[in-house]
């Protein structure tokens, strides 16, 4: 038992003797260039240039995962819906045979996001689309040639914290249904739902996305057979849209800003020259401080920036091709994470043409994250990088 003790204590030191750092036992041993020093350096600490902005760059809101509707801040949010019109095979006999009623009609939307005041008031009229249109690609430049009757056809029956519903006029919605069997009569372009000068807050509802989601905004239709029982068809979205327009009246212009579905993103840049060229990046970590004083954010936060290498600075939301993605986290008033990967590039001869940040949340929401900049009167709130690199002795 004696002999088995002394060997677990004699194996216990020779693994702990293994273990230690070349620089505490058998240092003497190595060769100079085979040493290693871990340096730590703050960027904040050097006379670097740095260099930042923002800019705006077109979205295709199309694709968004939420419809925005409202106005808030300077921006007005106008959505434009279609819906489709399935029924059974029986009703399109009914229909060609002019003996479908239309009782009542109208459209149900949940709302999911607020940018505002939740008391503050909204509201829109809505208006006849006559002309075709597709969610890819439509701006403001497509929604100033829309094709819309001039006066609006509806406005909210009802506005709650969860449910907007605006009716439909019966005939319009009885056109779009025979428009399933008579190939005569005019297409359904759906609706436009434009804010009033009332409006003081934005919502988003949930949009058309590769999965639907039982909370789509949906139009209930009462239709009457003659003769036969009252029923009623729930419709499902076939194409929605929404375009910001206006200018943001609050906002710093000497510093960072992310501007989600309005598509303000940013652009940072420092020197990187202080590092060796042999330097090996253990760890890099920026940190950019938010200026709540010139941020919104509305029910839904902007949980974390994305930042990718850009490929030219002269066209900042240029990337480099096959770059990978790394995320900023929020933690109370700063967003921060690591860099390394992009630092280790550049040291190894990628050219540095500086970071492209954009809020992950970009296409949910239109929040606005202000970061300080290198202009920032307070130094502790100018943006960070804080260095872990080895380099041979």
């Amino acid at each position: 038992m004696i002999k088995k003790v002394v060997v677990t204590v004699l194996l216990i030191l020779f693994v702990v003797s293994c273990t230690e750092s070349p620089t505490e036992v058998g240092g003497s041993l190595l060769p100079p260039s085979d040493k290693f020093d871990v340096k730590v350096v703050r960027t904040d600490t050097l006379n670097l240039t740095w260099r930042s902005e923002y800019f705006r760059e077109k979205l295709d809101l199309g694709a968004a995962p939420r419809i925005l509707l409202g106005k808030f801040n300077g921006l007005t949010s106008t959505a434009l819906l279609r819906f489709f019109m399935q029924m059974p095979d029986s009703i399109r006999e009914y229909l060609q045979h002019d003996s479908v009623i239309v009782q009542s009609s109208w459209v149900e939307m949940r709302p999911n996001y607020v940018l505002g005041d939740e008391t503050a008031p909204i509201n829109f009229d809505v208006y006849k689309v006559n002309n075709f249109w597709i969610p890819a690609d439509f701006d403001e430049d497509s929604l100033n040639a829309l094709d819309y009757d001039n006066n609006p056809i509806s406005s909210p029956d009802e506005v709650s914290d969860s449910l907007i519903k605006f009716s439909v006029p019966t005939d319009l919605t009885l056109n779009w249904l025979k428009k399933e069997v008579v190939d005569s009569l005019p297409e359904n372009n759906g609706v436009m739902l434009k804010p009033d000068e009332s409006s003081r807050k934005i919502l988003g509802f949930q949009a058309i996305t590769n999965v639907r989601h039982p909370d789509e905004p949906v139009m209930k239709i009462v239709y009457n057979v003659i003769g036969k029982k009252t029923d009623t068809l729930t419709q499902k979205l076939a194409s929605d849209v929404h375009v910001i327009t206006g200018e943001p009246e609050k906002l710093n212009s000497d510093n960072i800003n992310l501007l989600a579905d309005y598509a303000f993103r940013g652009y940072f840049y420092f020197d990187h020259s202080f590092l060796p060229k042999d330097a090996i990046i253990n760890k890099a970590i920026l940190k950019l401080s938010v200026d709540s004083a010139s941020s919104f954010w509305g029910s839904v936060v902007s949980d974390s920036v994305t930042v990718q290498m850009v490929s030219d600075s002269t066209t900042p939301d240029s990337t480099v091709k096959g770059t990978v993605k790394l995320y900023l986290g929020k933690h109370g008033w700063i967003y921060e994470g690591r860099i390394g990967y992009f630092v280790q590039k550049w040291v190894d001869g990628t050219s540095n043409q500086g970071l492209l940040l954009r809020l992950s949340d970009e296409s949910r929401s239109l929040n606005l994250i202000s970061l300080f900049s290198e202009k920032a009167a307070d130094k502790s709130k100018r943006p960070q990088i804080v260095i872990y690199y080895t380099d041979k002795k």
